[in-house]
Parts: C-alpha cells; sequence; structure tokens
C-alpha cells in the first residue's frame, strides 16, 4: 500500500521549474521591466489590487511574451532571408533592432 502511495506521489509531483535558467535572457527582461514600473504598487494598492499576486501574473506572461517574440521575430527573418536573399533580410532582431 505504501509502495503504491510513494509511486502515485512521484508520478503526480510537480517539480518546481527555475525560470531564470530556463529563460534566463526573458527572467531578466521580466525583471527589469518590474522595477521600472515601481508605481505601478501604488496604483495597483489605490484599486484594492494585490501587487504580489498581480506582478506574479504579469511576471509569467513577461516571460512568455519575450520568448514567444523571438521565436517570431528569428522565424520571419529566416523566411525572408530564404524567399529574397541576404540583401532584403538584413536587419537585427531582439536587443539590437
Amino acid at each position: 500500500m505504501l509502495s503504491t502511495i510513494l509511486l502515485w506521489a512521484k508520478l503526480f509531483s510537480i517539480e518546481q521549474i527555475r525560470y531564470e535558467n530556463e529563460f534566463p535572457i526573458s527572467f531578466s527582461a521580466a525583471l527589469s521591466y518590474i522595477s521600472s514600473h515601481p508605481d505601478a504598487n501604488i496604483r495597483l494598492k489605490h484599486k484594492g489590487i494585490d501587487s504580489c499576486l498581480s506582478w506574479s501574473i504579469v511576471f509569467s506572461e513577461l516571460i512568455r511574451y519575450d520568448t514567444i517574440q523571438d521565436y517570431f521575430e528569428v522565424s520571419a527573418l529566416k523566411t525572408l532571408y530564404i524567399q529574397y536573399g541576404k540583401d532584403y533580410a538584413d536587419f537585427s532582431i531582439g536587443n539590437f533592432k
């Protein structure tokens, strides 16, 4: 019985994701965004919104957005390069736009 419980616990356990290791650039960008908006905490509190809860939602979305944005920028650049050549697709993406 105990071995069955331990097996089920192992199968359905959730490993903690270390976002700073999985998405180091996006993680840093999200931290930078949050620290550049200190007045948001005051506005959230004024509206009766828990700033910790709000930032936890915003933070995860910022990480995903940065990753998705990078994917689409790289994909667009590759497509333009393949279809029209290096003269047409000679532009920077990411932080060097």
